[in-house]
């Protein structure tokens, strides 16, 4: 009698031990058998082991992502600071230069040299004011064009 439990014992042991990956996956049923083989291989506390650890990625690479768009953010917050400087100074030197070539007028002593470099100047500076609307400043060229606006306002009799 108490072979018929040892055959009985080893006939489940062995069907139990037939359950594979797929037994396990939780999405299946692995019947009672399949159930008892993979908690008894701690196949389910593998599958949770993995999840955990993709889990944990996933995190990392979104802590990534959002440092990342950060840094984005506060590249753009830059760039436009910088733009509103350039437009800036691009309009305090355009205002200079209507304050000369008003001042020039009003003394009578409109030289037409001067008063064509003062037509260029407008230009340029409309040209810069262009590229920096469109994003793209050229600084060394707006630094060129105030040293020349000093000049004038050095040439001009005051």
């Amino acid at each position: 009698m108490h072979y018929q439990y040892l055959a009985g014992l080893i006939l489940v042991a062995g069907l139990s031990g037939c359950a594979t990956t797929r037994d396990c996956d939780p999405r299946y049923d692995p019947g009672f058998f399949g159930s008892v083989n993979c908690h008894a291989s701690d196949a389910y506390q593998g599958r949770i082991d993995e999840g955990k650890k993709i889990l944990a990625n996933e995190q990392e690479l979104k802590q990534q992502l959002a440092q990342q768009s950060a840094e984005v953010e506060q590249a753009k917050q830059d760039t436009e600071t910088a733009l509103a400087q350039a437009q800036a100074d691009l309009d305090g030197m355009e205002k200079e230069l209507g304050d000369i070539g008003g001042a020039l007028k009003q003394a009578g002593k409109a030289n037409a040299r001067l008063n064509r470099r003062i037509g260029q100047y407008q230009t340029d500076i409309k040209a810069m004011k262009a590229k920096v609307k469109k994003g793209n400043p050229q600084i060394a060229e707006r630094d060129r064009l105030k040293r020349e606006l000093a000049a004038l306002q050095a040439a001009i009799p005051r």
